[in-house]
């Protein structure tokens, strides 16, 4: 789920806790290995119950532990959350778990995550388009080298098989990122206010009708499936922990490790996601393909030089 869940700058201490380093560590390995897992859960289960089942419960979690945090004392947003504002976000959320999890569930998970790691450019795309705000000339080298490196890491090859259909997945995880970046960039707007976690459990909340929706349109079509036989164990364990691990304790050690390092080096190291879910495919039996180990250089690389002048303006930052 990826790279903008905290969103807001928060300055960076003299001598970073070790705190925000282990939950910046933890972070990168739920939200890494989720992707060759959700793929796996998805052979077995379709993409729109995967949603269905997973949301509702984040959402409660998600919320109680904010309220917990607030000690009972409920902050209130900047401005009234209006009903269409609240309608926007949740579709914008929704949207972004269907297409990431349909593009888990057709495609290659490598891939997949090799193209998420795209998120900081591809966020500046979405706020040039959406917000008028025209990207820096010093993301253009970046671009040169993200984008032909997801297109080759889509592509094959060389001989080994892919799981899945490359292309498909990864054009389906770059329509969630564009997405989740257009969700991140209003939510940090127009619930200005509310703590991350409550940001987030409720935009979880709002998506709810939309997911539920769209499982009742799927089922009805006949696309949807469960295999409740195969491996009811394994399963089980896959939907707990993509759901409180993922979703839920992911959003909790992100928040912990903003607080204890800073947006800038915690964004950093979301870059060692494709490393992750690399590693764990490759426990699962997916050896990634060489068109794939050289995409994900020149997306990371690329990434790297996107991220160098917040990274030098984080150091100046007391």
């Amino acid at each position: 789920m990826e790279n903008d869940l905290a969103g807001t700058a928060v300055a960076r201490t003299a001598e970073p806790g070790l705190a925000g380093r282990l939950g910046i560590l933890f972070t990168v390995a739920l939200w890494g290995s989720q992707y060759p897992l959700t793929h796996d859960l998805a052979q077995r289960w379709d993409a729109y119950t995967i949603i269905a089942v997973r949301f509702p419960i984040g959402a409660a979690l998600l919320l109680a532990i904010a309220a917990l945090r607030s000690g009972g004392t409920r902050r209130q947003p900047a401005e009234p959350v209006t009903f269409a504002r609240a309608a926007l976000l949740g579709l914008a959320m929704a949207a972004f778990a269907l297409f990431f999890t349909l593009g888990l569930a057709v495609g290659d998970p490598v891939t997949c995550a090799i193209v998420a790691a795209m998120a900081p450019v591809n966020a500046a795309l979405v706020a040039w388009a959406s917000e008028g705000q025209a990207p820096p000339r010093s993301l253009l080298l970046p671009m040169a080298l993200a984008v032909p490196g997801a297109v080759l890491a889509s592509v094959q090859l060389s001989g080994a098989p892919a799981p899945g259909r490359a292309l498909e997945g990864g054009l389906l995880v770059l329509a969630a990122q564009a997405c989740w970046s257009w969700y991140s960039i209003k939510a940090q707007r127009w619930l200005r206010g509310w703590s991350q976690t409550e940001i987030t459990g409720r935009s979880l909340l709002w998506c709810c009708p939309y997911t539920v929706a769209a499982w009742s349109v799927a089922a009805l079509a006949g696309a949807t499936y469960a295999d409740w036989r195969t491996s009811p164990g394994l399963d089980a364990a896959l939907f707990a922990l993509l759901t409180f691990g993922a979703l839920v304790l992911g959003v909790l050690l992100w928040n912990m490790a903003v607080a204890g390092l800073g947006i800038t080096l915690a964004a950093l190291h979301l870059n060692l996601i494709p490393v992750v879910a690399v590693a764990t495919g490759y426990a699962m039996g997916l050896a990634p393909r060489p068109e794939q180990l050289a995409g994900a250089l020149l997306v990371i690389a690329g990434v790297l030089i996107a991220q160098r002048p917040a990274l030098l303006s984080g150091r100046r930052t007391p």
